[in-house]
């Protein structure tokens, strides 16, 4: 006895649906495990070091102190502002922002 070719089709139908099946409920287990794991764990790092070096190897940084020393004007064409202007308002930025910080601990201290 033979089975038609349309029988065949679905039978393997069948069987591709139920290994998607399996699969799916393998990956929901696996991302479950995951997220469990996630949280039960406490964090390593609250800045990670190599964040911490950026400072010192980032290319950015190291573009800004190069423009401002050597090339007043390549300086001046990337940013759009003078280095002087620029700098003056980022010291102006810094302090708001030391003045906000500030006044965020002193009212979670409960100082204020």
């Amino acid at each position: 006895m033979s089975i038609q070719p349309s029988q065949r089709r679905l039978q393997l139908l069948l069987e591709l649906e139920e290994e998607d099946a399996e699969i799916d409920i393998g990956l929901a287990q696996l991302l479950q495990q995951t997220r469990r794991r996630r949280r039960g764990a406490p964090k390593r790092f609250w800045v990670r070091p190599w964040i911490k070096r950026r400072k010192d190897f980032g290319h950015y940084d190291r573009l800004m102190h190069e423009l401002e020393v050597e090339d007043h004007e390549a300086f001046t064409n990337f940013l759009r502002v003078p280095p002087f202007p620029f700098f003056g308002a980022m010291l102006i930025i810094l302090k708001a922002i030391c003045i906000m910080r500030c006044c965020v601990l002193e009212f979670r201290m409960g100082t204020v």
